[in-house]
């Protein structure tokens, strides 16, 4: 990272800057968390992490109801999607989608070893319908995945399972009638995925130019 482009035509030493940028991103910032979080009890540490994890989880998905609610002449014209135009204040469709997926697991580590499983529940769940309505594919794939999965495991693991059963069940229940409801614009953002389908094109394009790139310096980028 910090070697950035280093030797080609293209380097500038604002790309060592970056690149000490990204590090200090990936290690330094995890590092000054762990010199204040060290001495604290671990259990406690982890469960307080999963309840915020729920609440941040609810209110972004407060967020995005709130944004369809306020915005949705804004980014739905014509009965079509214009996601380019569906932002959020502190990020798009996409940045949206990819930080409310990553919040699912933890709200089901909360599931399975709270006292409350109910609750994180919901929270993964609200998470799950956000990242359904920001319309990202990647994180509908991904974000679905991690929800299947954090269920499955619930359903085995955790201090009170039965109690989640029901839980789950009623509160499933409630979201497809909620469905229902606003069944006109669940429509359209099933039209949206549709209409899309997993093709990539924009992204394929970007990825077949990095490898050009790499094959010309594979070493140290172009930065």
């Amino acid at each position: 990272l910090l070697t950035n482009g280093l030797f080609s035509d293209r380097y500038v030493f604002t790309s060592t800057l970056y690149g000490a940028l990204e590090v200090f991103t990936l290690v330094g910032i995890f590092y000054i968390f762990y010199l204040g979080l060290k001495n604290d009890d671990y259990g406690e540490l982890i469960e307080y992490f999963a309840y915020v994890t729920a609440l941040v989880a609810i209110l972004v998905f407060a967020d995005t109801v709130f944004l369809y609610a306020t915005g949705h002449e804004v980014f739905i014209i014509d009965g079509r999607f214009e996601r380019g135009l569906m932002l959020y204040g502190w990020g798009n469709c996409n940045t949206a989608g990819n930080c409310i997926a990553v919040l699912i697991p933890m709200c089901y580590y909360g599931v399975m070893k709270s006292k409350t499983p109910a609750f994180y529940f919901a929270a993964a769940s609200l998470a799950m319908a956000a990242v359904f309505l920001s319309t990202s594919r990647n994180a509908l794939l991904v974000g679905g995945a991690l929800y299947v999965l954090g269920f499955v495991l619930s359903c085995f693991i955790g201090k009170k399972r039965l109690n989640f059963a029901i839980f789950a069940a009623v509160f499933i229940a409630a979201l497809g009638i909620l469905l229902l409801i606003f069944k006109d614009t669940a429509a359209l953002v099933f039209k949206q995925y549709a209409d899309r389908g997993l093709q990539s094109v924009e992204r394929v394009d970007f990825w077949k130019y990095a490898l050009e790139v790499f094959k010309e310096a594979p070493v140290f980028g172009k930065g």
